[in-house]
């Protein structure tokens, strides 16, 4: 027999297009442009893993809502930073007052709470709160990291744009005139301004 012509089926992608309107390569989709960073320009190019397998940057719509995600993280890290740094601040602000109160009554330092002083630590509920949001800044981190590691250009920009955002919004150092000057925060051990060796 000769040839004959053929009907081929339409290689149909996630976005619903032939190879022609395809925005990325599915089947040699990566978690990392090892190349260096890349642009999605092309619909040879690879295409994006973003995080968990399942999550393949294929249409320009994922992609788009991908970037935008990521923003929304980077925002989210820096709400919890705020979080945990004004948790931290209220305490610190609470042991102050009463340490100030012992010393207007003639206490020693030692007598403030049963011999206590903040040391950096929350305790109780606040503790626990201390730790969640700890966990969840962690996680945050970790995961923008590997979103910037995958080297997609626009991804590295939400993270950057995200963090910015957030950090513009709820991190900027505000002077405050009533500073405390009993209390200086340390992980390990108190410190007193007026404290004696």
């Amino acid at each position: 027999m000769g040839c004959l012509p053929k009907c081929l089926a339409n290689n149909a992608t996630a976005g619903g297009t032939g190879d022609n309107g395809k925005f990325c390569n599915r089947e040699n989709a990566v978690s990392m442009f090892m190349e260096g960073f890349q642009n999605p320009t092309s619909s040879k190019q690879a295409c994006v893993i973003l995080l968990f397998p399942n999550w393949v940057l294929d249409t320009k719509a994922k992609y788009i809502w991908a970037c935008f995600g990521v923003i929304g993280m980077g925002v989210l890290l820096e709400v919890i930073i705020a979080l945990r740094r004004f948790l931290r601040t209220q305490q610190q602000k609470k042991v102050s007052a009463a340490r100030i109160i012992d010393e207007k009554r003639g206490a020693g330092e030692e007598d403030h709470e049963g011999g206590k002083c903040f040391d950096g630590m929350l305790k109780g509920v606040g503790g626990i709160i201390e730790a969640i949001t700890y966990a969840i800044q962690t996680c945050l981190g970790y995961l923008l990291m590997l979103v910037a590691m995958t080297f997609s250009s626009p991804l590295f920009a939400s993270v950057v744009i995200g963090l910015a955002i957030g950090h513009v919004i709820f991190n900027r150092h505000r002077c405050n005139s009533n500073s405390n000057k009993h209390v200086t925060f340390n992980r390990h051990r108190c410190n007193s301004s007026n404290s004696k060796q």
